[in-house]
């Protein structure tokens, strides 16, 4: 199978969270928060983008605090961050020629956090946060005395971080995308198209023919398994086009991310505040 990885790869993986991709994407906006006393944007949009820079400037911070306490313990090697790439629904017809569904062979990591033998990150994450197998997108608490639950004291005034507003919910998002009158439109067109270009399972989603296609290293031989990956992905492409699928993507998620930091705008300022004053605790640090 194509895509296994290292048991170290995992665990580094889970120890990032979404919110590196939130910051990069906030990040190529070029958008930065308010100076503080100014009221919040009235656009919903630019309110968000305001709550995602100062999360990730938050992030930045925690993560430098975090660090330090474990280094203080002997802990220096450190979970790396998530890949940052940004998703593509559907690959592009030359990308699907060449790579098929760009899922490129992942190659284990041989220095780092991810080369340490499982006993070092099992006793690196009951450090952080009392527990070898924590996961910080699940959102669990840290046990008292351990190096997360000291920065969150500090930051935030407890050892539990305050939740994100719903409205950066990826379930909130997907109820409303899928919704979307558009994409389900494109999708129809998109799988009218497939049934006219071979022999391929009627697929309900761009995902579920990726998914087929990394079954194809289970049954064939790796030559075999790539031609069938590159013809697959080239139809699933060419389709995309002729359906409109990635103009109806795209489209739907800004409008279901639109329509939750309105419906959230309470949270979402609230947090902001919330953010800020983290920030201030942070900056009173550096400058001790």
């Amino acid at each position: 199978m194509r895509r296994a990885r290292t048991t170290g790869t995992k665990r580094a993986a889970r120890y990032s969270i979404t919110i590196a991709a939130l910051i990069a994407a906030a990040a190529a906006t070029g958008w930065l928060a308010p100076p503080v006393g100014e009221a919040p944007p009235a656009d919903p949009n630019a309110l968000a983008q305001q709550a995602l820079d100062l999360e990730g400037r938050v992030y930045h911070a925690a993560t430098t605090r975090e660090h330090h306490c474990m280094e203080k313990q002997g802990f220096t090697a450190h979970p790396d961050d998530a890949d940052l790439s940004d998703y593509i629904l559907v690959p592009t017809l030359d990308e699907a020629a060449e790579h098929g569904f760009v899922n490129a062979e992942e190659e284990a990591a041989t220095s780092g956090f991810t080369a340490k033998p499982v006993a070092y990150q099992d006793a690196y994450f009951t450090a952080l946060a009392g527990d070898p197998d924590w996961d910080r997108a699940s959102g669990a608490p840290p046990l008292p005395g351990t190096c997360l639950a000291q920065v969150n004291e500090r930051l935030y005034g407890d050892r539990i971080a305050p939740s994100r507003p719903g409205a950066f919910d990826p379930a909130n998002q997907e109820a409303l995308f899928t919704e979307d009158p558009r994409l389900i439109t494109a999708y129809d067109d998109w799988r009218a198209c497939l049934r006219g270009k071979g022999d391929h399972p009627d697929f309900a989603t761009v995902d579920q023919a990726r998914k087929h296609a990394e079954g194809f290293y289970e049954d064939d031989d790796y030559t075999e398994a790539r031609r069938k990956e590159l013809a697959l992905a080239v139809d699933v492409s060419v389709c995309a086009s002729g359906s409109g699928l990635r103009e109806a993507y795209r489209a739907a998620r800004e409008s279901a991310r639109a329509t939750l930091y309105e419906r959230f705008r309470p949270q979402i300022t609230t947090w902001c505040e919330t953010l800020r004053t983290a920030l201030d605790r942070a900056d009173e640090d550096a400058d001790a």
